[in-house]
């Protein structure tokens, strides 16, 4: 007769789990390497806000997530034109550092005087996606699928061996 303990083993899809958050967390890597070489790192806060995550089993199901920053979706797809908060702008242009050029005067712009630049244009113009999460899912899941698909495996057999056991 099989144990508790390792009905309990196999049922939470141990070497999956595993599998997945290995995956998860090669994900998480190469996005942060990704970003960083997007030289588009103002404030850090999208970059150290990713993490992997990994959810289930629950009724069956097991998936990998990524944690990060309510905004990155706006980094990776960009936005349709619209007047954005002058504070977030601000903020941008604080930790960036952005460097004005001068006005035809010669004289450089003023904070103010570059938020409202910066946020016409974008009400203009929008800004343009990174598309960096989806160029590095292309070169991860290429690499893991296999190992996902092994570990699901070695937890499926493991399974129908205490199916088995009695037999």
């Amino acid at each position: 007769m099989a144990t508790d303990a390792l009905i309990t083993k196999v049922l939470t899809f141990e070497h999956t789990a595993a599998a997945l958050q290995a995956y998860g967390d090669a994900v998480a890597a190469a996005y942060k390497d990704e970003l960083l070489g997007d030289d588009r790192i103002a404030t850090g806060d999208l970059i150290n806000s990713v993490k992997a995550v990994v959810i289930g089993p629950d009724g069956g199901q097991i998936e990998v997530a990524l944690d990060v920053s309510a905004y990155w979706k706006y980094v990776e797809y960009g936005t349709r034109p619209h007047w954005p908060p002058p504070d977030a702008i601000r903020k941008w242009i604080e930790a960036k550092p952005v460097i004005p050029t001068a006005f035809r005067n010669g004289k450089l712009p003023t904070l103010e005087q570059l938020t409202f630049l910066i946020s016409r244009k974008i009400a203009r113009f929008g800004t343009v996606g990174t598309h960096t999460l989806a160029h590095t899912l292309e070169e991860v899941n290429a690499e893991w699928a296999d190992r996902i698909a092994a570990a699901l495996a070695e937890d499926v057999g493991d399974a129908a061996g205490l199916l088995f056991l009695d037999f």
